[in-house]
Order: C-alpha cells, then sequence, then structure tokens
C-alpha cells in the first residue's frame, strides 16, 4: 500500500536482501531470548505504548491492539520502488479525471441504475454544474492504492517470468490507516531490534503521518489565502472537517493525524458524522 507518497523513489540501501529479511523473522520465534509468547507480549506491549489501537468491537471506551503481524513480510525491492513511483501518475490521473465532469456522467451512465450510492454522487454533480460549477478550485487529494504481487503462470518448459504487481484498488474517500501503518513499521523494527545481531536496512522508512498532515496544513494555508476578509470586529476560525462513521473503531488512526495537526501546524480539527453535519451545517 502507497500512501500520500513520494514521486521520488527511495534508495535502494533502504532494504536488506529479502532471503536475509526472511531468514531472520524465521530465527525470531526460535531465538531463546524471545519465545513466541514473549514476542506477543512485547508487541501487545509496544502497540498499546505507541496506540496502534483501534476501538473494541463490543465493549464502549475500551480499545484494543489494531490487526498486526509479527513481523514485516518480505517484498521485493524493485517492485516496491515501482509502486513508489506510480503513485504519482495514478494520483494526477485520479485529478485530472475529476476535473472532467460530462466524460465521468457519459462513463458511469451504466452503473447509475444499479448503485444507489454512485447515482447520488452523480446526482450531485449534475446540481453542481448547474449551479455554475465550483465556487474554488483547490483540491487535496489524500489517496491510498492498494496493491498485489502477481507471479504470471509459467509454461512447461519456460522461465519464470518476473514477479509483477497488479492494483486492487484505489481508495479516494476513505484512505485509512496512514498513521496506523507508521506505527506498524516502528513496531517491526523494534522486534527485530530484540533478536541480536540486529539487521538494519531491512524496512524502509514510513513517515506516512507527517506526510498527511504537512499536506492538509499546505491545503489549510492555500484556503485562507481565498477566504474573503472577516468584517471588522468579527472572527471566523478555519477548520479541518473529519467525516467519520458513527461507532468509528478506527479512532486512533484520526486522532493521530488530527493531533499532528493541531501540534505541528496550529490547525484544528472538527469530528462530525454526516448525520451532525446535516444538522448543524450550512453551506455559504
Amino acid at each position: 500500500t502507497t500512501h500520500q507518497p513520494s514521486s521520488r523513489a527511495p534508495p535502494s540501501h533502504s532494504f536488506g536482501a529479502t532471503q536475509e529479511l526472511q531468514t531472520r523473522v524465521e530465527t525470531m520465534a526460535s531465538s531463546p531470548d524471545m519465545g513466541t509468547e514473549m514476542l506477543m507480549r512485547e508487541a501487545n506491549d509496544w502497540a498499546v505504548a505507541h496506540g496502534l489501537l483501534m476501538a473494541h468491537k463490543t465493549a464502549d471506551g475500551q480499545f484494543e491492539h489494531a490487526p498486526i503481524s509479527l513481523e514485516a513480510t518480505p517484498y521485493p525491492q524493485q517492485q516496491y520502488i515501482r509502486a513508489v513511483q506510480l503513485a504519482p501518475v495514478f494520483n494526477t490521473l485520479v485529478e485530472n479525471i475529476s476535473q472532467q465532469p460530462e466524460w465521468l456522467l457519459e462513463t458511469l451512465a451504466p452503473v447509475e441504475g444499479h448503485d444507489k450510492f454512485t447515482s447520488q454522487l452523480l446526482d450531485l454533480m449534475r446540481d453542481v454544474m448547474k449551479s455554475g460549477g465550483e465556487k474554488q478550485h483547490l483540491h487535496l487529494g489524500m489517496h491510498r492504492s492498494d496493491y498485489m504481487l502477481h507471479q504470471p503462470p509459467t509454461a512447461e518448459g519456460e522461465a519464470t517470468p518476473p514477479m509483477g504487481l497488479l492494483q486492487v484498488e484505489l481508495n479516494t474517500i476513505a484512505s485509512s490507516f496512514g498513521s496506523l501503518s507508521e506505527r506498524v513499521t516502528g513496531l517491526h523494527r523494534h522486534l527485530l531490534s530484540r533478536c541480536a545481531p540486529a539487521v538494519s536496512g531491512t524496512i524502509p522508512a514510513n513517515d506516512s503521518l507527517q506526510g498527511l498532515a504537512r499536506a492538509l496544513a499546505t491545503a489549510h494555508t492555500e484556503y485562507l489565502k481565498l477566504r474573503p476578509s472577516p468584517s471588522r470586529g468579527t472572527q471566523v476560525e478555519a477548520v479541518v472537517l473529519f467525516v467519520v462513521q458513527p461507532g468509528e473503531r478506527n479512532v486512533m488512526d484520526q486522532r493521530m493525524l488530527e493531533y499532528k495537526l493541531a501540534n505541528d501546524h496550529s490547525v484544528r480539527v472538527i469530528r462530525a458524522t454526516l448525520a451532525e453535519i446535516s444538522e448543524r451545517a450550512t453551506t455559504r
């Protein structure tokens, strides 16, 4: 998964040999200093201490650690670099498509009669077009592109073809786990460090939380430049709105981004469900 990616590929030295990592992982549980039970306790304690949590499914007000693996999954270096390089290409593609409403209406017309959600989005687009189009033209896309490794089938007697990537989906409205994925990277680094001698350079850096907060703060700054000056004697605060689900379990992932915005960029966040927005919010 690539999250708010950079167009710059990670340096090759940010990875160790895949086989080295695999061997390392397989020896962790058998280490006399880190048996399986101790490894699980270590992971659980680290997750709680660093907010790698989700709200409990049934116990209101309680949390449990997010689903995690005890080790990083070995991944071909070149395919990872390729995914990072593809991210800005897909981001640009999505942005360009979003600015072609006539093409979108024509392309999605066959789906409209079978999917209520898509139909409502298209109706909203038609309303915006009838009212003269967008009122302001700033856009921030925070996308999550999910991939799976694919090994093409090999005919008998032929050489094995190189492994490739297949895109599973590209999320544009529910790009979650940017914050928790950074915590998972920290967890895997920690667990590997507990098995001496430590292996360095096997897990790529992950600063998705910082990047997402920086993107939102930049958009906030640019939005303020477009707003008309408030009337004398009045103060109007511009905030970032997080649209959340009722009974949201992925609270920590969102809160980390909220706190990063507040602490590093002095930008306040408001959380509200669609029902709350309908009851209390107005457009101007």
